[in-house]
């Protein structure tokens, strides 16, 4: 197997980590573009985690450590625009 280069967020298979990782690169990238206001971060997220557990049948983005993962790697990104954290119980 082949070295992974993009992050684990504790989903079932490597599938799972992509499709996270397209979702949370997606979301940053708004972010950082200036196309997402704070008020929007929550909404977006959670579309996303919609996204990936309907689109591409991965459910266990509900589950605890992912969401946890997520939340770090988005804050990562919106406290160095200035932002106020998001909690994973805000999505």
């Amino acid at each position: 197997m082949s070295k992974r280069d993009f992050p684990s967020y504790e989903m079932y298979t490597q599938e799972g980590d992509v499709a996270v990782h397209r979702m949370v690169t997606c979301i940053v990238t708004d972010l950082n573009l200036g196309r997402i206001r704070r008020l929007e971060l929550p909404g977006r997220i959670r579309q996303g985690c919609d996204w990936v557990a309907d689109q591409a049948g991965h459910k266990e983005v509900f589950d605890t450590e992912p969401q946890v993962l997520i939340t770090a790697a988005i804050n990562r990104a919106a406290e160095a625009q200035g932002w106020q954290p998001v909690s994973r119980w805000d999505w």
